[in-house]
């Protein structure tokens, strides 16, 4: 990932880029994907000092998410942001 953005911003010193649609088209997925990926850290701890968070917030213990599951989920939609990202930069010829 860290390569991809390096790449984009030698490339953007040569291309004139409006980048406020893109941050305002993302923010509120970046947002959902950040609430998963932290829920999933959450889950983590409460697991490992021994709270069960399932008894505390009532959630049905046959059918939970486990703290790899949400870790699962938060890449995968980190993945799909990553493609629309791609596209919305080959689109100026990245």
């Amino acid at each position: 990932m860290y390569c991809h953005v390096v790449s984009a911003v030698k490339t953007m010193q040569h291309h004139h880029v409006d980048w406020l649609p893109a941050l305002r088209m993302y923010r509120g997925v970046f947002l959902v994907i950040l609430f998963i990926f932290l829920l999933g850290v959450n889950t983590y701890g409460w697991r490992s000092s021994g709270v069960n968070h399932v008894l505390i917030f009532e959630l049905d213990p046959r059918h939970h998410l486990a703290h790899q599951e949400f870790m699962e989920v938060f890449c995968d939609l980190l993945y799909c942001r990553d493609v629309r990202n791609r596209f919305f930069l080959f689109r100026f010829g990245f």
